[in-house]
């Protein structure tokens, strides 16, 4: 079965909140979203902080997943993803936006 929650944000928001990939990738997820543009496209940018599945120890490191969902002209199109991945406090949090800012706006598409 196919898991993917595709682009849209309220279904990923979900997907995450119940632990992801077989409800196993992650645990108190706190998930925000927005919608937005990129290249005149309708997009999403969400945000979600979380604990990895079965962490140790009484205090464990929290991560955030940036990521940034680009819709297709048609909804039968495919989709773009892209996710940056860092710890949700702290110098590195500063250090994975700046990447992700980077990234989202370096990224060209190009239709086909």
């Amino acid at each position: 079965m196919d898991e993917n929650p595709g682009v849209d944000p309220a279904a990923r928001k979900a997907y995450y909140e119940k632990g992801g990939a077989s409800t196993t990738q992650m645990e108190e997820a706190s998930v925000t979203y927005k919608d937005a543009t990129h290249q005149g496209r309708k997009a999403v940018e969400m945000t979600t902080d979380f604990i990895p599945y079965a962490s140790s120890g009484d205090d464990p490191v929290r991560y955030r997943l940036r990521e940034l969902l680009i819709q297709g002209e048609k909804k039968s199109d495919p989709y773009w993803h892209v996710r940056v991945r860092m710890p949700a406090k702290g110098e590195a949090a500063k250090d994975g936006d700046a990447i992700f800012a980077e990234v989202t706006e370096g990224l060209k598409i190009h239709a086909p």
